[in-house]
Formats: structure tokens, C-alpha cells, sequence
């Protein structure tokens, strides 16, 4: 039986085309693991202060979801971003928001009534000019006239904690934190 035999069959000897092929499949970039992303250019669990801002690309993807709940209000809805700064891509952001008044006609106002947001979503783009991804929890109050005050938790490829600030009526919320590679 050759060597390469599997549950007792015969299997052909690698021949000089085999062995060709194997390494053309090993040079190609995550071909080891094909989920891996590119590498960053950090050294794993180095962390990097990351600051910047994000702002919101058109309307909410899709119609957003209200309902009343006795006076106040739940919002869901899905929003993307441009994020740049340390962390340069986007962010794609599923919101559940209780508004503490009626709900809008129309479209939602934020910094009308007082609001607490919790939401989830996914960071996609470039770290330290490697590229990667990373999902993510997100909390925020926003006070009455829109100021917000949030923390953002990384999971994934980037670990780490970002403090979000900012007032709605500029369209654009700034980050702050320490990132790091995994």
C-alpha cells in the first residue's frame, strides 16, 4: 500500500504536478485558513489609541420599525457609516431605541425627546493599514437637543473600548478608546 493510503485504499504517489499544485494553493493569501483577514501590520494584543468620527451614509436601510409602548416609543432601525479616522471603513448598525415620548410622524427625530439606544453591528475596513473586521455592542443616552454620550465594546478581530460622543444635530459622533489587534 503506498504511503499516502486512506482506510485501505490505494492512492496514486504524489507525482511533480501534485506538488506543484499544493504549492501554487499554499502562496495564495489565506490559504491556510481561508477565514483569516489580511494581516494587520501590529503585533497581536498591541493596543492603539483609536480616535475619530462617524457619520451616518443616507437614510436608515429600510423603513424604520415603531412602536408605541404607553406613551413612550421603540425604533428599530438598521444605519450605516463612514468611520474615519484610526479606524477607517464602516460600520453597519442594527438600533432598538426607546424614544421617552410618542412615537414620530414621519421620520425620527433624535434630540426631541430624551432616548436610550442599544444596539449591535459590524465594523468593516482598515486598522493600523491592515484590513479587518469586528462586531460590536453599542449603548448611548441621548439627552434632550441631541447631545450623546455612548460606549462602544469591540469583539472579533479588534478587542477593545470606545467611548462615543457627540451632538446629533451635527451629524457626526467621535470616538475614542484603546483598540488592539487579535
Amino acid at each position: 500500500m503506498n504511503r499516502g493510503a486512506v482506510a485501505g485504499r490505494a492512492s496514486r504517489p504524489a507525482g511533480p504536478w501534485a506538488i506543484g499544485v499544493t504549492a501554487l494553493l499554499v502562496s495564495l493569501p489565506g490559504a491556510a485558513n481561508r477565514s483569516a483577514p489580511i494581516p494587520h501590520t501590529l503585533g497581536r494584543n498591541t493596543t492603539v489609541h483609536a480616535t475619530g468620527t462617524f457619520t451616518p451614509v443616507g437614510p436608515p436601510l429600510g423603513t424604520p420599525r415603531r412602536v408605541d409602548a404607553g406613551g413612550n416609543c421603540v425604533i428599530d432601525l438598521r444605519q450605516r457609516y463612514a468611520v474615519s479616522g484610526t479606524l477607517e471603513g464602516s460600520f453597519l448598525i442594527d438600533y432598538r431605541i426607546l424614544t421617552y415620548g410618542a412615537c414620530p410622524e414621519g421620520p425620527p427625530r433624535p434630540g426631541t425627546y430624551e432616548e436610550t439606544w442599544i444596539a449591535h453591528g459590524t465594523f468593516t475596513g482598515t486598522f493600523e493599514e491592515g484590513n479587518t473586521s469586528a462586531d460590536f455592542t453599542y449603548t448611548a443616552d441621548v439627552h434632550r437637543g441631541g447631545d450623546v454620550d455612548g460606549a462602544m465594546e469591540l469583539g472579533g478581530d479588534l478587542r477593545g473600548k470606545l467611548t462615543v460622543t457627540g451632538r446629533m444635530s451635527e451629524r457626526r459622533l467621535s470616538y475614542d478608546g484603546d483598540v488592539e489587534a487579535s
